[in-house]
């Protein structure tokens, strides 16, 4: 997602993988670093720490999508696919899904297209969830603070918020049907068509 340098963020998600990382990063155990945080937010799978000039989530979880980590040499971190981090986007938190993570979605989708495997298996992921994400959307088409939110995106170009609204509301249906298909292709012991 840093690469696509499609906003500016004050903010940074780190996915790790186990959870005992949260024991050694967090200022109630480790006091390094506790002079330099406002504050912070500890969960038994998730570390908020809050600075003056931001936030660094730390956020324990598997991959979604079995997909491989990208290097780049601007980066000291494995970098997840942006497929996995859309994945994780509408898999834990799209029932609840703000303006910056709308606008994230639509430039993913923009910048850097699925490959067709990698959106079926997001339509087969969030499958489920799907009713709570239109809700999070309609909610979000009605909402003045979402709005307000909307506006205060730092970026090049922004998108009109309802017609992004009704593009990811598309994209549900098509992940929809997709999913619809695919079990209807495994019941009846077809494979998926390639599309």
């Amino acid at each position: 997602m840093l690469a696509m340098e499609h906003r500016i963020s004050d903010d940074i998600d780190l996915f790790i993988r186990d959870p005992q990382w949260i024991g050694f990063l967090t200022p109630r155990l480790n006091d390094k670093f506790e002079h330099l945080i406002n504050t912070y937010d500890e969960g038994a799978t998730s570390l908020k720490l809050k600075f003056n000039d931001g936030e660094i989530d730390f956020i324990v979880s598997m991959s979604l999508l079995g997909l491989d980590n990208k290097v780049s040499s601007e980066c000291l971190f494995p970098l997840e696919p942006v497929a996995e981090v859309l994945a994780k986007k509408l898999f834990y938190r799209g029932w609840a899904l703000t303006p910056r993570d709308l606008f994230d979605w639509h430039a993913i989708e923009r910048y850097v297209p699925l490959l067709d495997t990698h959106e079926l298996m997001l339509a087969e992921l969030i499958a489920a969830r799907v009713d709570g994400i239109r809700m999070a959307l309609d909610q979000m088409g009605t909402s003045k603070q979402s709005a307000i939110v909307w506006q205060e995106i730092r970026t090049h170009e922004l998108p009109d918020l309802k017609q992004t609204i009704q593009w990811a509301q598309g994209r549900l249906g098509k992940f929809q049907a997709m999913s619809e298909q695919a079990g209807k292709d495994k019941a009846s012991g077809r494979r998926p068509v390639e599309r």
